[in-house]
């Protein structure tokens, strides 16, 4: 039974994932992990099968943090996978340096640096265009800021963070105008 629970729990997560919820992904994709490691005895956990399906969740895990821009957790994840760890380590130690560099630049009040640092990252993260559109804002950039944190609300749909930040965006039409496409397709999503 926690089998056929776990895989459904991992099924969940990838839909999830695909609609852009990337923070209900995790906790779907977590608790697959947990079913599935009930799910087996001990002596099983060595098994083949076992393996496959554990490294499938936290692969998925860790693409979740990856994109949502926890590169910590998204090593850890990936460190059960040795192969795929092999490969990615170097690149993911690379962005959380940057996310540290990021962090010390904002602890500055080095506003701009961040910009310039971030303007040039292509396929950012959500944490980083959080940063992107937090610097943007203090620096009297609404606009830029706005369309900051619309890109971070459509990678993750579901983070509270940025749920939050939807609520005050939702009056400024300026947002709104820009991604009016974009804008009446995901509230309708949202119910």
């Amino acid at each position: 039974m926690s089998k056929e629970l776990s895989e459904f729990y991992y099924q969940r997560a990838l839909h999830t994932a695909n609609r852009a919820d990337l923070t209900n992904a995790v906790r779907e994709a977590a608790l697959s992990i947990g079913l599935l490691e009930a799910a087996y005895e001990t002596e099983e956990k060595e098994s083949a099968e076992f393996l496959k399906e554990k490294q499938k969740r936290y692969k998925l895990t860790g693409l979740c943090y990856e994109r949502l821009g926890n590169y910590t957790m998204a090593a850890l994840c990936f460190s059960v996978i040795p192969n795929y760890f092999s490969k990615c380590r170097e690149d993911l130690e690379l962005k959380k340096e940057r996310i540290d560099q990021i962090r010390l630049f904002v602890s500055e009040r080095k506003y701009k640096q961040v910009i310039r640092l971030l303007d040039r990252v292509p396929g950012k993260s959500v944490m980083e265009y959080q940063f992107l559109g937090f610097c943007y804002g203090v620096l009297g950039r609404q606009k830029k800021a706005s369309g900051c944190f619309l890109q971070a609300i459509s990678l993750d749909i579901g983070s509270e963070d940025v749920n939050r930040i939807i609520k005050e965006l939702k009056s400024s039409t300026t947002a709104i105008q820009r991604k009016k496409g974009w804008w009446t397709k995901w509230t309708t999503m949202q119910g």
